[in-house]
């Protein structure tokens, strides 16, 4: 490949088309149902779908000499999985309101304290993806540190809020509460939740492979291990998470 490509590989333009088509059908469809419905917590998501099906793909496809698409692509396909987690980690903590199990941290304090690390964690790795597009080595070198970093320590996190979820799900004690529209299908929000962060993990994981295997590696050297894990991986827990918008459901409640 000439050596003023920023890529690896030479992009497919088949795969960019399918990215963004996905994507952006999801985010049309989870933009609805967060108006309709007035599920405010859910605009996350729908921001993480349009970052994921984001145009740049279709540009890196075309030129791979321009550093500004190859940057922004590569910004927005972190983005995307982070916003959506925004979205999953609030759901959570409204969840566990729901009912009354013995919790790790109580719902009224998680909330914020999860948005506000969701949030330091967020901006971390946007300044860790600019270091990495920068053309003084040192930073790139410290960018690429700094993003390992992120990626463990949000590992860990998403871990917690995990745990935490199972240990509540798993108390015997725990009955559910007064949303009504619940309870009959208590054990469905509670597979979608725990769906999204194993999905989670496994593209964090991922992502850390990737990190660790330098330029020449598998994960980087190749385009479609990341491009299936984005749209394979990702579309089957958003196409889920349809539950959270059903009439008078848990949703509502998290939006309101």
């Amino acid at each position: 490949m000439n050596s003023t490509a920023y890529y690896p590989y030479t992009p497919d333009v088949p795969f960019a088309i399918i990215g963004v088509g996905v994507y952006t059908v999801l985010a049309g469809i989870h933009a609805f149902q967060v108006v309709s419905k007035e599920a405010w917590d859910g605009s996350f998501m729908v921001l993480g779908c349009l970052a994921m099906g984001c145009g740049a793909r279709l540009i890196s496809s075309w030129d791979i000499h321009d550093k500004l698409s190859w940057a922004a692509q590569k910004l927005l396909l972190l983005w995307g999985p982070a916003l959506i987690m925004f979205t999953i980690c609030l759901s959570s903590t409204e969840f566990t309101k729901t009912y009354k199990p013995k919790r790790f941290v109580p719902p009224w304090i998680a909330r914020p304290l999860y948005f506000a690390l969701n949030t330091v964690l967020f901006l971390l790795m946007s300044l860790a993806a600019f270091m990495e597009v920068a053309t003084a080595e040192n930073e790139v070198h410290a960018g690429h540190k700094l993003l390992k970093a992120v990626f463990i320590i949000r590992l860990l996190f998403w871990t917690f809020i995990l745990l935490g979820n199972t240990a509540s799900h798993n108390d015997h004690q725990c009955q559910p509460g007064n949303n009504v529209h619940m309870k009959p299908s208590f054990e469905q929000y509670y597979l979608v939740l725990q769906d999204f962060f194993f999905v989670a993990f496994i593209h964090n994981i991922i992502q850390l492979v990737r990190l660790y295997t330098g330029p020449d590696g598998f994960m980087n050297a190749t385009e479609w291990p990341l491009y299936a894990l984005d749209i394979l991986l990702g579309t089957r827990p958003l196409l889920e998470w349809k539950i959270w918008y059903w009439s008078g459901g848990c949703m509502k409640s998290v939006g309101s």
